[in-house]
């Protein structure tokens, strides 16, 4: 680890079952309650990874986010090429994943990360503000969690840098 440079880390070894019991009750109870209340709405999450449209599908994303607004994502023009680039890259090589939550027909969210080496780097998650309510985010990381250990492709999932709501999800810092 680089002096100074902090993270959020998720330890997958052993699969889901293991991982999931290491979190609190409430917070079991809190992502519990937000996949059954997505369910009653009919929202959905797909594996978008392989689509050749995606950067533009999590483009559509995040113009609707609060980050979107506020140009501080993959909007903002800082960062807007540097995304598009990676995200073609990851893809050609098969490494990246992406999953998106979508709500009557229409993508409300993403998150995105790339897997290499055992190990998968989550880059971005957002949420359009109409979606905001459905805890989105939470289910999108819980899904992208959950699809790692299914496929085993992953025994780290490195959540990036520490901020407080990435300690929920991790073991370690």
């Amino acid at each position: 680890m680089a002096a100074g440079i902090v993270r959020q880390v998720a330890d997958l070894d052993g699969g889901y079952e293991p991982w999931w019991t290491r979190r609190s009750p409430r917070f079991r109870r809190n992502v519990s309650q937000a996949g059954r209340r997505a369910e009653e709405v009919g929202l959905e999450v797909t594996d978008a990874s392989h689509d050749p449209q995606v950067f533009d599908r999590i483009l559509a994303v995040e113009r609707r986010s609060w980050k979107g607004r506020e140009e501080t994502g993959i909007t903002s023009p800082e960062m807007l090429v540097t995304y598009r680039e990676m995200t073609a890259r990851l893809q050609a090589r098969g490494r990246l994943r992406v999953l998106v939550a979508r709500l009557g027909g229409a993508d409300v969210g993403y998150i995105m990360g790339g897997v290499r080496a055992g190990i998968y780097r989550g880059l971005q998650l957002s949420y359009a503000r109409e979606a905001a309510e459905l805890s989105v985010g939470h289910l999108l990381q819980h899904h992208q969690l959950r699809a790692l250990c299914q496929t085993g492709e992953a025994g780290t999932y490195d959540l990036g840098m520490d901020l407080e709501y990435k300690a929920r999800w991790a073991d370690r810092a």
